[in-house]
């Protein structure tokens, strides 16, 4: 009887760490997302400066 017992305990705890490991990896993709996200953002706007920028210095010489 003790050994059922501690047999769904040890499950449990399997199930438990599963749980709390997948919990942890689905935080890490979101933050790695938004970081994505965000440094998208940064270098399309970065491009579109320096494309302004040649725009800007093709229409001052003609």
């Amino acid at each position: 009887m003790g050994s059922t017992n501690m047999d769904v305990e040890r499950t449990l705890l399997k199930v438990a760490v599963s749980i709390i490991a997948l919990f942890a990896i689905f935080q890490g993709t979101q933050g790695l997302k938004d970081y994505s996200l965000q440094r998208s953002a940064e270098i399309a706007d970065k491009a579109k400066l320096a494309n302004d920028d040649i725009k800007n210095k093709e229409s001052d010489q003609k």
